[in-house]
Parts: structure tokens; sequence; C-alpha cells
């Protein structure tokens, strides 16, 4: 019987001692600018599958669009529906979530049909490194890592039409 009642203290206590299932911190590799005409900051986040995505690899390879978003925002999920018609070769699309709960973030990636990476800005560093007051708040990056355009709140799909006629080009 006590070893039984040992086996079970064992396995509560390790349970109770395990770091919980979270996202991890990110990791800012270099400062950027937050206005038109500046580079962007190179961070390293974590997305909701579990892979790191490092926002600095697609330089040279295409245009980036970075979308700081919340939940608390009324045009939110319209918004990433908006966006994910944009996603392809040209373009690469990082939507970013602050402190996102990982299992709300993937159900909700999967109704919407997102196929670009959802990140999870655990801490808050990225949004303050581009200076988000607002959300939404969407940059757009040249293929050089050019900050082309910011725009803060929602877009229509006409907007982003310009804007992306602009990053293609």
């Amino acid at each position: 019987m006590s070893a039984i009642i040992l086996i079970i203290l064992g396995a509560v206590l390790s349970e109770k001692f395990q770091p919980p299932l979270e996202v991890r911190t990110l990791v800012i590799l270099s400062e950027g600018e937050t206005q038109p005409g500046g580079n962007a900051a190179d961070f390293i986040l974590e997305e909701i599958n579990g892979t790191d995505i490092r926002s600095g690899k697609f330089i040279g390879q295409r245009a980036l669009i970075i979308h700081f978003w919340s939940i608390e925002s009324d045009n939110e999920l319209t918004q990433l529906q908006t966006l994910r018609n944009f996603h392809g070769d040209e373009i690469e699309i990082l939507g970013i979530g602050e402190d996102l709960n990982k299992s709300y973030a993937t159900g909700l990636a999967k109704r919407l049909g997102i196929t670009f990476p959802m990140l999870i800005d655990k801490t808050g560093e990225v949004k303050q490194a581009y200076r988000v007051s607002l959300s939404p708040t969407t940059y757009f990056i040249s293929k050089d890592g050019l900050i082309i355009d910011k725009k803060e709140g929602s877009m229509t799909e006409q907007e982003l039409n310009e804007k992306m006629k602009i990053l293609t080009k």
C-alpha cells in the first residue's frame, strides 16, 4: 500500500513541478525603426504550432507584412480573413498576437483558413520594439527589409491591394 502511495505522490509532484506548456520568449536580434524608410527590427517568435520563425529570414526573398492583432479588436477576424488572401509566393505575412492562448489561436487560424504563420508575442517585446499602440497595426516591409508603410487600424481589401502593388514592384 505504501508503494502505491509513493508512486501516486511521485506522479503528482512530478506533474506539479513540470514547466507549463507555454510559448517561449522571443529574441530580438536587431533593433529597427518604426516609421517608413527605416529598417525593420529582426526577431524570433514561436508560431502557434511550436516552430520558431525569424522575421529576417524573408529579407532578400520576399516582401513582408507584419500584422499585430488582438482578440479585443472588433474587426480583427475580418482583417485576418482579408490578409489571408494576400499570402503567397511574393509576400509573407506574419500575424502577431500578444499573450494569446495557443489552443485558441490554433482553433481560430483553422476556423478562418489562415495559412500564414500566427506568432505569439508572449512578453509584448516585439509590440514594444515596433511601438504598436493600437490594434490592429500593420507594417509593410520591402524585400530589402525597409519599412514601406505602417497602417494603424483596420484596412479594406482595396487598401491592401494598393499596398500590395507597392510591395511587389
